[in-house]
């Protein structure tokens, strides 16, 4: 997470477009599964990287990266009026590969000698040894400091963690953002490093255990109730828009726990 201190007003400057996806007022998802809707990813992503001067600026006006078209790689992009607003990534790691020097996860080539080990200590299984890292939480600008916004990538990140069927997270976080990955399950595991090439900014690894993360969770609405095979996963995964907040009953976003002092802008590594 990147960026500066979100406000206790939820703000929108975005307003409805002609070209809709949908009418609907409330925040929806879908898998990036077609070259249109990833597009929207690396726009999304490289406006929110760009506007805070993170990154270095380009023609295009496009972010991606070669860990985009790889299957073990899952992206989201959530919208409101129809228009992509903002979009996060999970990516799962291969030990296979990662034992060749070929690396799934991108902050694995940050902690190379931290993450193994971690890994082999906490995985559930330890044939698979099965472990996701959740990246590319990124918004619009012009939305960028709407606490609702901020939510709903951390539940549709949620829901992509499932897919994956792992039990460890790992993530890249600005020592400043540190705050709300703690409130929500996740301990430091490593000092903050550069992360990503053409990214200007270092990250701490953060890791959280679902067994241990889950309990937390649970007791935070906008993180409660993702479950595999529910109507929002299914349809989700069969690249349909789906609510953001379908199986969260009367969601306001106004009464959760977390402190929005501690919220900050995310563009998450």
């Amino acid at each position: 997470m990147d960026g500066s201190i979100v406000g206790s007003t939820p703000t929108w400057t975005l307003a409805p477009s002609a070209n809709l996806v949908t009418r609907s007022d409330k925040l929806m998802a879908r898998l990036a599964a077609t070259p249109e809707i990833m597009r929207q990813a690396w726009s999304l992503r490289y406006e929110s990287y760009y506007c805070h001067g993170f990154l270095e600026e380009n023609q295009e006006r496009l972010f991606p990266d070669e860990y985009d078209s790889l299957e073990t790689s899952k992206t989201i992009v959530i919208y409101k009026y129809g228009e992509p607003i903002a979009s996060v990534r999970v990516c799962l790691h291969d030990p296979v590969a990662a034992s060749k020097g070929i690396y799934t996860m991108p902050i694995m080539a940050t902690f190379p000698d931290v993450i193994p080990e971690l890994i082999e200590r906490y995985s559930r299984n330890k044939l698979e040894q099965r472990a996701v890292e959740v990246l590319r939480l990124v918004s619009h600008p012009g939305v960028e400091k709407n606490v609702e916004v901020i939510f709903a990538l951390f539940r549709m990140a949620k829901y992509l963690t499932k897919y994956f069927e792992s039990g460890i997270l790992f993530c890249g976080v600005r020592q400043n953002h540190a705050g709300i990955y703690r409130r929500i399950g996740f301990d430091k595991k490593a000092e903050p490093r550069h992360y990503y090439p053409k990214l200007k900014f270092q990250t701490a690894l953060m890791m959280g255990i679902e067994c241990e993360y889950e309990i937390v969770q649970q007791k935070i609405p906008f993180l409660r109730n993702v479950f595999r095979y529910d109507e929002t996963y299914s349809n989700l995964l069969a690249g349909k828009l789906v609510p953001v907040f379908a199986d969260v009953e009367s969601y306001d976003s106004s009464r959760e726990t977390i402190n929005r002092s501690e919220i900050l802008y995310q563009n998450a590594a």
